[in-house]
């Protein structure tokens, strides 16, 4: 379905671990960063893309890394 994109648009990044989980809704229990692609095809979002990365730490700037295989239980995903 094309999109009539008109005006300003806003690129959305949404960071979360791989292994969180989606906590309600019809998706409850899926991983979060699929249920958000769903929803957005669902929703007529224009796209939306899930990469895994390498390395990354959030607000408790515990570190998430491949390089070490205890800590890699959870790399961090962008939606």
């Amino acid at each position: 379905m094309p999109h009539g994109f008109r005006g300003e648009q806003t690129l959305m990044h949404i960071f979360v671990g791989e292994h969180d989980k989606c906590l309600g809704g019809p998706r409850r229990g899926k991983p979060l960063f699929q249920a958000l692609g769903d929803y957005f095809r669902g929703h007529d979002f224009p796209g939306a893309t899930v990469s895994r990365r390498i390395t990354g730490f959030g607000a408790h700037s515990r570190l998430h890394t491949e390089k070490v295989r205890r800590l890699s239980l959870d790399l961090p995903v962008v939606v």
